[in-house]
């Protein structure tokens, strides 16, 4: 019980930190858009 209940936390942060870094390197190109004068989008990517 107690080990399926890490397993689940792990598993939920590996996740969680894989979105972090998808997003925060789509704000990145999307700082460099706006520097070259382009609109900063910030809307989720629709699936």
């Amino acid at each position: 019980m107690v080990e399926a209940c890490i397993l689940a936390l792990a598993t939920l942060v590996i996740v969680l930190y894989g979105q972090v870094r998808l997003e925060a390197r789509a704000i990145r190109r999307n700082l460099t858009r706006t520097a070259r004068g382009q609109a900063l989008i910030l809307q989720p990517r629709r699936r």
